[in-house]
């Protein structure tokens, strides 16, 4: 990971060298290399590197999940590149990555209408209603 972050233009290079060593501990040569691809790619490495780090730390099965799936890796990189709410709400909220996956399928009408009459049952209170 290092020889990638060394090309990098980086915003804080010292702080994200050091997280992108604890990310990178226990963390398979194959996957290591998919994710210095994404990084390569990332209009925020700095971000994502940190927000890997985050999702390490309070999930570590969330991003083993993650790193495993085909897409997983490249969907959260992208997002902690250009979104640091999203980011922020998928550390608090990690089951949502299992979701990831299912993004790229089209879902049919009687799918929608499920999730629509599920969602309509039971929806989230909305914040400082009463």
């Amino acid at each position: 990971m290092a020889s990638l972050l060394e090309t990098q233009p980086l915003r804080k290079p010292a702080q994200v060298r050091g997280e992108a060593a604890l990310l990178s501990l226990g963390l398979p040569s194959r996957e290591q290399d998919q994710l210095k691809a994404y990084l390569g790619a990332a209009p925020d490495p700095d971000a994502a590197i940190h927000y890997l780090l985050g999702l390490k730390q309070h999930s570590k099965e969330a991003l083993e999940r993650l790193a495993h799936s085909p897409s997983g890796l490249q969907h959260f990189v992208t997002v902690a590149s250009y979104s640091r709410f999203l980011s922020e709400e998928i550390l608090q909220n990690p089951q949502w990555l299992d979701e990831v996956p299912a993004m790229n399928r089209l879902l049919t009408a009687s799918e929608y209408k499920k999730r629509l009459g599920k969602f309509l049952k039971d929806p989230a209170p909305a914040a400082g209603v009463q």
